[in-house]
């Protein structure tokens, strides 16, 4: 493989790595930091704490949080993403940037119609629940995530094989299929896929993580929002349902919207200059 794709694939690698390495050291500084488990750990052994207490919803977002910033980090140190440039929209077209938005938001709704067919397993639903049931899940799952997700995908990923000459098309499904593998969740794998090959159109034209941001957190933001309105019957609902449609039926929306998110982002990409 050509150099420049072991270089694009760091930021992935650090990604899943930092996930990893907090997810083991928050609950850890929290349950040095307290006294009576301590105690309880001298006195009885370790098998006496009640996890629970430190390896929770709440530790996990903070994870979570701290695991996205490290990378973000890591990857500015090491030159692979350009921070605060990444975030600098004043090269914005704002009006021309509309259709790039309409065929992204378009594409999402399609693509998950298109997901509840495919009816994959989620693996990790009701983790999810519980955690964005937390002030602090909120903030990992609908900000600090997809935020992190755009800088280290988008501009590591996408960014780096740009920058290193690679063509436009490949440089976006190689960071769009990254994008889809790290969410290790079969039933986000071709969701996240596809709306990753949007956002990297979006990418590709803009040269930063602005809009793709924007859009990345409010598509996680109404997830978030389902699950806390819903609850444990988020995992039974479905646009499908919701929409009364059958499983027939379903791909007339499917097909149009599919249609209209295309044409719009290849207009878009057309006009944008």
């Amino acid at each position: 493989m050509n150099k420049i794709y072991w270089k694009a694939l760091f930021p992935a690698f650090v990604f899943l790595l930092m996930q990893v390495v907090f997810s083991f050291l928050v609950p850890l500084v929290m349950l040095v930091c307290h006294p009576s488990a301590m105690k309880d750990i001298v006195a009885k052994g370790l098998a006496s704490i009640d996890h629970s207490a430190f390896v929770s919803p709440a530790s996990m977002a903070i994870a979570i949080m701290l695991a996205g910033l490290a990378t973000c980090y890591i990857l500015w140190r090491k030159g692979m993403v350009r921070l605060p440039e990444a975030f600098d929209g004043r090269s914005i077209r704002w009006p021309q940037i509309l259709l790039g938005i309409l065929g992204v938001i378009l594409g999402v709704i399609a693509t998950d119609l298109l997901s509840e067919q495919l009816n994959l397993p989620n693996i990790i639903e009701a983790e999810m629940t519980e955690i964005v049931g937390t002030f602090w899940g909120v903030l990992a799952v609908a900000v600090i995530g997809p935020i992190v997700e755009e800088v280290v995908f988008r501009e590591g990923i996408q960014g780096c094989l740009l920058r290193g000459g690679v063509k436009p098309w490949t440089a976006a499904v190689v960071s769009a299929l990254c994008f889809g593998i790290i969410h290790l969740n079969p039933a986000q794998v071709p969701f996240a896929f596809i709306v990753g090959l949007m956002l990297a159109v979006i990418y590709q034209k803009t040269g930063n993580v602005v809009i793709t941001s924007l859009l990345h957190i409010l598509n996680n933001s109404v997830s978030v929002a389902l699950m806390r309105v819903l609850g444990d019957g988020a995992e039974d609902f479905t646009l499908t349902e919701w929409y009364d449609l059958t499983p027939l039926t379903v791909w007339c929306p499917i097909v149009i919207l599919g249609f209209l998110s295309v044409w719009s982002l290849c207009l878009f990409y057309k006009k944008y200059q």
